[in-house]
């Protein structure tokens, strides 16, 4: 899974650390110094383990919320014991949840949310900018969904918007169910901003063990934003 979100990522890095190399490469033998070419080698390494480093600090952050929201169960290596984590099947026991997976990581994920399969959604996302946080609730047979502005678990302040947000049309929703572990979606437009995203989603299940009678679909989300800021804020020497 990491190794395939690597890849859209990575690959875009890796041409432009070879751009940038045949741009140091052609300076360095136009001038013939070898000072040049060392100094260009060592740029290009720092620059490579930046781009790294930041791609792999966005993933590993993704990994905990999710299973800070659904836990994993816990097995011995010799299979003989097993523990299921249940996960509560209430949208208000599971927006503590929420609120306390992206409580952990606010800069890079601060939206997380739960898809259940008979229709209910709620999500939490910190507006790290003004300090607010919004909740989306959208209960079993309704066909809208509220956004209210909340300061804590339960305590809504107002209703913002609604609107008629059907989290099982998303991409997220789709690739966790056609998937038996944790999965990325491939790149979507976002329904509120419109800005590109990935999604790393979950199936939960009741019966863990066996994965039988399924709950929904949990997940937090990457912003492609944020890697490009990232990409523009790196100082490249001339």
């Amino acid at each position: 899974m990491s190794n395939s979100l690597q890849r859209i990522f990575v690959l875009p890095f890796i041409v432009l650390m070879v751009v940038l190399a045949a741009m140091m490469a052609w300076v360095v033998h136009g001038s013939s110094e070898s000072l040049s070419d060392a100094a260009a080698q060592k740029i290009l390494t720092s620059l490579s383990a930046s781009i790294q480093g930041e791609v792999d600090r966005h993933l590993s952050s993704a990994q905990v919320i999710l299973n800070a929201i659904a836990p994993d169960p816990v097995e011995s290596p010799d299979h003989q014991f097993f523990l299921p984590l249940n996960f509560p099947r209430d949208l208000e026991q599971i927006e503590e949840r929420l609120w306390m997976a992206t409580g952990l990581f606010p800069d890079i994920n601060n939206l997380a949310y739960f898809a259940a399969e008979d229709g209910g959604f709620v999500s939490v996302k910190r507006l790290l900018l003004d300090a607010r946080v919004e909740v989306r609730y959208r209960q079993a047979g309704e066909k809208t969904s509220d956004v209210f502005s909340m300061s804590g678990p339960q305590q809504r302040i107002a209703v913002l918007r609604s609107d008629q947000f059907d989290p099982k049309q998303r991409p997220w929703y789709k690739t966790a169910m056609a998937q038996t572990q944790p999965s990325w979606s491939p790149v979507y437009i976002d329904f509120t901003k419109k800005e590109p995203l990935l999604t790393l989603s979950k199936a939960v299940f009741a019966d863990q063990k066996d994965r039988k009678d399924i709950l929904g679909v949990v997940a937090t989300y990457l912003s492609l934003k944020q890697i490009s800021s990232f990409l523009q804020a790196l100082p490249i020497p001339k």
